[in-house]
């Protein structure tokens, strides 16, 4: 490394406290980006304003093409005169328009996105990832258990960490060129893990990690970029046509390089600086990690800084996509997944396939381009029959040519961490499978695996490499499909009807497809809403006609467009706008490592702190003692936020049975004997039930005028007991005097209509013979001055301690059930 690297180092330390001071994701640059949006919405608005005078302009023109000869000429000539200038002006506009257009789109497509993946970044295809090392150039712990050894270059002699003199000029950033996986990444090895005898020599600042990771990035643009005044390109195409390079760094120096306690810190900072070098640079940079919590911690320091986090997805595709996060968020959404998901990975479409297989069998140019014009599952048969005559096997060399990059894509990798549990594919890859496994998700592969105990599930409609039988792929596999495969078309069916399925890469032209979503119109009906979204990078305007009463339809570029590499990017930072708008991104809120992004040092207290202050102290204060209902779900709540606090205290108590225990009496009666009821606990209005009857709650103080005014209001908020042709049926009275046992005493139980304090605290209402009666129940008692008090002093029942609660309680239900049992006695006394 050279002196100007060297004060580079230094200078980051001083700056370590201003940009401690700014709001995560905050910089001079992101400033500038907000002025060049600024740009781009005035420049809108000037386009605006020149459709208007288009119009105004024709408008007049074509008023004017009518004038008379008065003006020198005949009629037609002025018609003809102002239609060419009305035809001039209007091309002269459009051409004006045109450049304008191009003018934003440059703007938009100038400069690099940053993606935040949850993935495993040596898995992922991309141009260029960051390998972190050590001074001797080790890389123990990124080697693959059953794969080859890793084994690194040995470390030149101008190789050093630069925190002391004798490494002052020495380079921390080399290319491994000799990586038998370049063809889909080639990893920089980078000088930014320290064994332990260093960190303890030096007092590492976090602007060391940060300047490696700038140090790796300004390497990879100088060794891809070409520059020589005229022209401005790459060395080479980015990998498999991507628009702009693909950049991949993990989180560094939150494992063993002494930041593990200000995670929030590291977090912070890196987001800068990749949000600044991504467009100076012009490249896309992806961090990565595998760990859930880092990953929800960068999407909201994402968030945290400005709206220019997403300058690159041109706001019409963002107003597309926040249609579908709130699905997405609500798990309503199912993916739908084609072979356009996979082609950014190296898979070849459809056409490629073919192709590929038919020259694997040994067929002749002029054969390739005679197959080129069949119907594509026919020259799969073609294909079949060749490899049948040589004694081949089809489905063999199919996953053979699916095979060729045991990497994943972005998309796959982005798609991972949307909130969805249910995908379809007619894609025969494990790339999906792949990015789940990564981060330790649970995804059942249908029909080749019970799902029960999975996150989420992915059914493989025209099978998988990994069991070559079950591939779709001719005229013959298609048409026997419903007779092999009906409980998938069901499931698919049945996803149609419960789901907004999101179609991505996929070209809606699969005859399977066609029958199950013919299958789905006769059961909808004409009437039925659109069941689905078709997200693709272009779509013609005779496609969006065919669709547009099933389906909407974004499209990333105009059917016009040249080169569909743009698009292809687009597509990439559309879903990374969906994940992180549709995610709950919690999981580190109450992790003190974390701290650092929420309130930088020196700060004044945010509102997030506040709130994670507020949760600390409760859980501190959280009885555990005895057996609470709710503390199981409190736990889950915590973890969810990213606390240990509560889950340690748990585990160190006496609590360990928070299940509630049955009573006694319960397990009498559940003894087998066959004696006794059961107590059934139904969520439903209690009048809608079919039963022999049901107590209606009354007032000690309801006199017949008072209970017939209750109960009638209580009848017409429920329709079930109106009949078209009857008459109401008038409640039976029931007097104060009616006092349950548990009731008043004394001389208040004796000034009731009546007198002497009846027996009977419930009485039958006779509502309509065809329905279950309700008992009109006293449950609650009030005292004279009480009930004329009520709405001025909110008075509470008579009862005010819990046991002489659960005693009325206990008393409303046997009176209740004494008097609906006596009067099923009477009626079967009756029948009999």
């Amino acid at each position: 490394m050279g002196s100007g690297a060297s004060k580079k180092i230094k200078g980051k330390d001083k700056q370590d406290q201003a940009v401690a001071a700014q709001p995560a994701g905050r910089s001079a640059l992101g400033a500038f980006i907000e002025r060049q949006d600024d740009l781009i919405l005035q420049q809108k608005r000037l386009l605006r304003q020149m459709e208007a005078q288009r119009a105004d302009v024709a408008s007049f023109l074509h008023q004017n093409s009518t004038l008379p000869s008065t003006l020198g000429r005949s009629g037609n000539a002025t018609e003809a005169q102002s239609c060419h200038v009305c035809s001039s002006l209007r091309k002269h506009i459009d051409a004006l328009e045109g450049e304008l257009k191009q003018g934003i789109t440059n703007k938009i497509s100038e400069g690099g996105h940053v993606f935040v993946m949850h993935g495993n970044i040596k898995d992922i295809v991309c141009d260029a990832w960051l390998l972190p090392t050590t001074t001797d150039l080790r890389v123990d712990g990124w080697n693959r258990e059953g794969e080859e050894l890793w084994v690194p270059p040995d470390a030149p002699n101008d190789w050093g960490t630069g925190l002391d003199s004798q490494t002052a000029n020495k380079r921390r950033v080399m290319r491994w060129s000799g990586f038998h996986g370049h063809e889909s990444g080639t990893p920089y090895l980078v000088l930014c893990s320290l064994t332990g005898d260093v960190l303890s020599k030096c007092n590492v600042q976090l602007s060391w990690y940060i300047a490696g990771v700038e140090l790796f990035l300004q390497a990879v643009a100088q060794d891809l970029r070409i520059e020589d005044g005229s022209a401005k390109g790459w060395h080479y195409s980015p990998n498999f046509g991507r628009a702009k390079p693909l950049l991949l760094v993990p989180v560094i120096g939150t494992g063993d390089g002494g930041f593990q306690e200000k995670i929030g810190h590291v977090l912070a900072r890196l987001m800068l600086l990749c949000h600044e070098l991504a467009n100076t640079l012009d490249v896309d940079i992806s961090i990565v990690t595998r760990d859930k919590k880092k990953f929800d911690a960068l999407q909201t320091v994402r968030a945290l800084g400005t709206d220019t986090s997403w300058h690159a997805l041109p706001l019409h595709l963002q107003e597309r996509a926040s249609t579908l996060v709130r699905e997405t968020s609500e798990g309503n959404v199912a993916l739908f997944l084609g072979a356009g998901v996979s082609a950014s990975g190296g898979l070849p479409l459809w056409r490629q396939l073919l192709e590929g297989l038919a020259k694997r069998a040994g067929m002749s140019p002029a054969e390739l381009a005679g197959l080129a014009q069949m119907d594509p599952m026919d020259a799969a048969s073609v294909v079949e029959k060749r490899f049948i005559a040589s004694k081949g096997d089809l489905r063999e060399h199919v996953a053979l040519l699916l095979q060729v990059t045991a990497k994943v894509t972005s998309s796959h990798v982005l798609l991972s961490a949307m909130p969805v549990t249910e995908i379809i594919t007619t894609n025969y890859d494990t790339m999906p499978e792949q990015a789940a496994e990564a981060v330790r998700c649970r995804m059942g592969v249908l029909p080749f695996e019970h799902v029960g105990a999975s996150d989420k599930f992915i059914l493989k409609m025209h099978g998988c490499v990994k069991h070559k039988d079950s591939i779709v792929l001719t005229r013959q596999d298609y048409i026997r499909y419903n007779d092999t495969r009906a409980a998938l078309t069901g499931i698919v069916q049945a996803l149609l009807l419960t789901r907004k399925i999101v179609f991505l890469g996929f070209s809606l032209t699969d005859d399977n497809f066609h029958r199950i979503v013919d299958s789905i119109r006769k059961s909808r009906g004409a009437a039925g809403s659109k069941f689905g979204v078709q997200v693709c990078l272009k779509s013609s305007r005779l496609q969006r006609h065919l669709w547009e009463e099933e389906m909407h339809i974004i499209s990333m570029a105009d059917e016009d467009c040249g080169s569909i590499a743009p698009a292809a990017r687009q597509f990439e930072i559309f879903l990374d706008y969906l994940v992180a708008k549709s995610i709950a991104c919690t999981s580190f809120f109450m992790d003190e490592r974390y701290l650092g992004m929420l309130q930088p040092e020196h700060a004044a207290e945010t509102a997030e702190t506040r709130l994670l202050h507020a949760l600390r102290t409760f859980v501190e204060q959280v009885p555990i003692s005895g057996m609470l209902q709710g503390l199981p779900e409190v736990q889950r709540t915590m973890t969810l936020l990213g606390d240990t606090t509560l889950h340690s205290r748990l585990d160190n108590s006496q609590v360990c049975d928070l299940q509630p225990r049955a009573s006694e009496a319960q397990t009498r009666g559940a003894g087998g004997h066959g004696g006794g009821g059961h107590v059934f606990v139904v969520k439903t209005d209690i009048a809608c039930l079919e039963c022999d009857g049901w107590l209606l709650p009354m007032s000690n103080l309801a006199r017949k005028e008072e209970t017939e005014q209750k109960c009638r209001k209580w009848v017409e908020a429920n329709p079930r007991f109106f009949q078209p042709n009857s008459s109401f049926a008038c409640p039976p009275p029931l007097l104060s005097s009616r006092i349950p046992p548990w009731g008043l005493t004394g001389t208040e139980s004796e000034e009731g209509e009546g007198g002497g304090g009846g027996s009977s605290s419930s009485v039958r209402w006779e509502v309509d013979e065809s329905l279950p009666s309700p008992f009109l129940t006293i449950s609650h008692l009030l005292s004279e001055h009480s009930a004329k008090s009520a709405d001025a002093t909110n008075s509470p029942p008579l009862a005010t301690n819990r046991t002489e609660q659960l005693v009325e309680v206990e008393s409303v239900l046997t009176s209740f059930v004494n008097a609906a049992l006596a009067y099923l006695r009477g009626r079967k006394a009756v029948v009999e």
